[in-house]
Order: structure tokens, then sequence, then C-alpha cells
């Protein structure tokens, strides 16, 4: 039985042939076309199929697909998903028939958190949560072994922060969205300097060379980005919390700070357990590949 893992983006769609050990043996990106549903459902074909071919060809195959946006894993159909126009279509239906094997379809954010579950930074744990820091805030969980699934139930990003806080791209105002995704450390370093900034990494440099406007503003986004973690460890209870999406690449620049005011806030607020690692996810830019083939696994 072969496996396929596919990453559908807004810019590429990515597909991988992936073994039980996470190793992608086979992968191939193309530009995805918005000019219809049926136009991606085409490229989606053709992906596996290029990936099929060869000596092993008549071997069964099995298809993950990892999706950003709202999903009913369950009845494999896409609720939304924005940017690309495959909103209500019942995809894993759709491509089962075409292709003639089984199709299973899940959010990105609860495909890479399987992945990392499975393959990266949080192997065998059976309690995990990943946030994915980027334009926005996604994010997923494990509890007791089992991914939480379902529309939109992991749309952590969405969850109130701030009452009556900064509007929201949802609609709301005051989510964690605004104020712990990588956007948000740009527009707070803006907010404090007056601007000029426009990606996290300049950030970062400008507190690494002890810029008062930016560390003031790393220090308001970390105290933002620890008490969402607290409150993740105060729900699940996790072994492991996992950080995804560019910010990271800071590394101790960012973990160690945050670290300690998680330890900090914890100390005075949860007893009795051992607070959780928050460690950086590993699966990096294959994430979705190797999280949408392991939801066979």
């Amino acid at each position: 039985m072969r496996t396929i893992g596919i990453d559908l983006g807004g810019t590429t769609l990515s597909a991988g042939l992936v073994n039980h050990e996470g190793k992608i043996i086979l992968r191939r990106t193309v530009d995805t076309e918005h000019s219809s549903g049926e136009a991606i459902i085409g490229q989606l074909c053709e992906l596996v199929q290029s990936l099929c071919a060869g000596p092993a060809s008549a071997e069964a195959v099995q298809v993950g697909i990892a999706i950003p946006g709202w999903v009913d894993a369950a009845r494999g159909r896409v609720v939304t998903c924005p940017n690309i126009p495959l909103q209500g279509v019942s995809l894993a239906e759709r491509l089962s028939s075409l292709l003639d094997c089984e199709v299973k379809i899940e959010n990105d954010a609860n495909c890479a958190t399987l992945g990392e579950q499975r393959f990266g930074a949080a192997k065998a744990c059976r309690n995990v949560v990943l946030l994915t820091l980027g334009t926005g805030l996604g994010g997923g969980a494990m509890v007791n072994g089992q991914l939480l699934s379902g529309v939109g139930s992991t749309e952590f990003g969405h969850m109130l922060l701030v009452r009556g806080g900064l509007p929201c791209g949802c609609g709301r105002h005051g989510c964690r969205e605004v104020y712990c995704s990588a956007t948000a450390l740009i527009r707070m370093a803006n907010e404090h300097s007056g601007g000029g900034f426009r990606r996290a990494k300049e950030v970062f440099d400008a507190v690494a060379a002890d810029n008062t406007q930016a560390k003031a503003a790393f220090a308001e986004y970390i105290s933002c980005l620890a008490d969402v973690i607290v409150d993740f460890i105060t729900a699940f209870r996790p072994e492991r919390i996992l950080l995804g999406g560019g910010i990271t690449g800071a590394g101790d620049d960012l973990f160690l700070p945050l670290r300690a005011e998680i330890e900090r806030i914890c100390q005075s607020y949860i007893g009795g357990f051992d607070i959780p690692p928050v460690l950086p996810a590993q699966n990096g830019n294959d994430a979705g590949i190797l999280g949408a083939a392991a939801l066979f696994f």
C-alpha cells in the first residue's frame, strides 16, 4: 500500500509519496489553479497519478489531503476554504471516485499536529498542542492519542483573548490571532516605534540591538502568547506544546523568554504537575504532506 500526502495551499499544491517512517520518497509541486474547483480536482488527480507511475503502479494507493480551512473530516467535505474555490465540495468522495482509492481530508493545522505526533517533535506523545504563528494563528490538539477534529473545532486563533479588543478578520474583536500571530508582533513593534517594521525578523534584530521600542513590543507580545499557552496547559494538560511558523526561526530569542514567562505564570497559578516543554515543531515546510499522510498511519 502506497500513501500519498498532499498539502493544498493557496499558492502551491505539494504532494509526496510517504513511507511509514515519515520519509518523503518522491514529491511533486505545482502552482494552485484558482479558476474553479474542477480545475483543482483535476490538478489533484494529476499529482496522484504522477506519483503512482512506474513499476509499482499496480499497488493500491491511499491519499490524504491537508486543507487550509474548515473541514468536515468525517464526511470528507470542505466547508470553507478561503481563496480556494472548494467551498461545499465533497472532496474525498469526488477524488475517491476518480482515483479509485481511499481519500481522507483534514484541516492543515490538524494535519500538522498529527504529523508532529507521528514523525516530529511530539513523537509518541498522546497529549499535544500545536500552535502555528504566521500571518494568522492556527493550531491543533491531540487528547489521549486522538486528534480533535471537526468543523472548526480547533480554530484556536479565533478564541477571545481581550474583550472589546482590536478587530479581527473573522469579524470579532480581541481574538488571539490579533495578539499572538507574527503579524501581531510586527503591529506591536510599529505601534511602539512609529513604524518601519515589515517582518518579524526585523523586530528580533532590533531587540538584539537593544532597541528600547522593539524590546517593549516584544515584551508585550511574549506576555500575550504566554497567557494563551498557559490557557492550553490548563485545558489540555499536554505533554508538549509545539510552535510552528516562520517566527520560530528566531530560536532561543523567542523560546527562552517565552518559557520563562510561562513558568512565572504557572508557578503562581498551576500546581501539582510539571510544566510541559515548549518546543519548535520539526516538520517545517513538509508539515502538510507528512500530516496528510499520517491520517492513514
